[in-house]
């Protein structure tokens, strides 16, 4: 199982829910599961990616375009092919605790240097994120702090996802 933080759209799906863009990608390294309708048909399932989001609740004054997930499957092939799903820290973990754990370190503990940083912080300004202050030295959970407060008002925090 791989993990990744990224940025990617909020897409309304077929049941009116809003949900983030990954929640629809098929994780080709997942089998699909089949099933019977009520017809008695058969059914294919593709497995899509899993994921913990923080989403914005749709209120003016949100992000409610785009949200910042940590995102797991057995093959990340179909993200890296999506130009629309952004894997912000350029790296993929292969334990949900390797992804907390990197919330603590900084771009430059982990060897990134300036054109690293502000190619992401670009990327976020884009968004409208409010990057001042960010820096090389600052923490990888400071970065996608700065993100969910763009994105929601009220969210508890990226640790948590």
């Amino acid at each position: 199982m791989l993990f990744r933080w990224v940025i990617c759209p909020v897409v309304i799906a077929s049941d009116g829910v809003r949900r983030a863009k990954v929640s629809t990608i098929t994780d080709p390294g997942r089998p699909p599961a089949s099933t019977f309708d009520d017809d008695g048909l058969l059914i294919v399932i593709n497995k899509t990616y899993q994921h913990t989001s923080i989403i914005s609740s749709g209120l003016v004054g949100e992000e409610n375009t785009w949200c910042l997930c940590l995102v797991w499957g057995e093959s990340m092939a179909n993200l890296d092919l999506d130009v629309e799903v952004v894997n912000l820290l350029g790296k993929d973990f292969s334990t949900i605790a390797e992804a907390r754990a990197i919330l603590d370190l900084t771009p430059r503990s982990q060897g990134w240097g300036v054109s690293q940083v502000n190619k992401t912080a670009s990327i976020l300004q884009v968004e409208g994120v409010d990057t001042v202050g960010l820096t090389i030295d600052s923490t990888f959970e400071q970065w996608l702090l700065s993100t969910a407060n763009t994105i929601h008002l009220n969210h508890k925090g990226v640790k948590g996802l």
